[in-house]
């Protein structure tokens, strides 16, 4: 996603107002584990860095390599838990909310997430996959349509068809997850 300048400066503007360098680092670090703003900026670690400066390297950081919607998830995420018991309060954090809606996204509050919307989606329903979770995808097909010599077979010896059906659905799926429909019946030659 592209960050318009002035998501940027709302940005900006809310974290470092709203939160220390540490925390700002704690949140990020959600996203990139190893996520370390002094390194990425060559600040040096032992000179407390400011605020405006920390959140700006942040967001660059973030925005160059893709993670700018998952960064404001967290900050949802952190504003509504609290950070060890304590209340971390980002007053317009609504406000952020609202301009990256106004970019074709919508959050959803259960599922913790933005979510592509309508004529403004780029990634065809593929937006809310996270990194580091599993996620169950279908990668066998098998469309069986006549005159084939499958359901040749089947037709020949009966019950086959069902066994070969069971075979395949016991090597590749959850038992029970495949089907077998009768053959449709042939159509009248006209």
């Amino acid at each position: 996603m592209k960050v318009p300048a002035r998501l940027s400066t709302l940005f900006v503007s809310a974290v470092s107002q709203s939160m220390s360098v540490d925390l700002m680092e704690k949140v990020a670090r959600t996203v990139i584990p190893d996520y370390d703003v002094h390194e990425r900026s060559g600040f040096p670690s032992n000179i407390p860095m400011p605020r405006a400066d920390a959140a700006r390297h942040i967001l660059k950081d973030f925005t160059r390599e893709g993670y700018f919607l998952k960064l404001i998830e967290a900050l949802i995420d952190v504003t509504s838990c609290g950070d060890m018991g304590r209340d971390v309060r980002i007053p317009i954090l609504s406000r952020i909310v609202s301009e990256v809606e106004s970019q074709g996204y919508s959050y959803s509050r259960e599922k913790g997430v933005f979510i592509e919307g309508g004529a403004a989606a780029h990634t065809m329903e593929w937006g809310t996959l996270r990194e580091g979770r599993s996620y169950e995808f279908a990668l066998l097909r098998v469309d069986l349509a006549g005159p084939c010599p499958f359901l040749a077979s089947a037709q020949e010896s009966g019950g086959d068809m069902i066994r070969r059906v069971e075979m395949l659905e016991s090597v590749y799926t959850a038992p029970g997850s495949l089907t077998v429909s009768p053959a449709p019946p042939e159509r009248a030659k006209t």
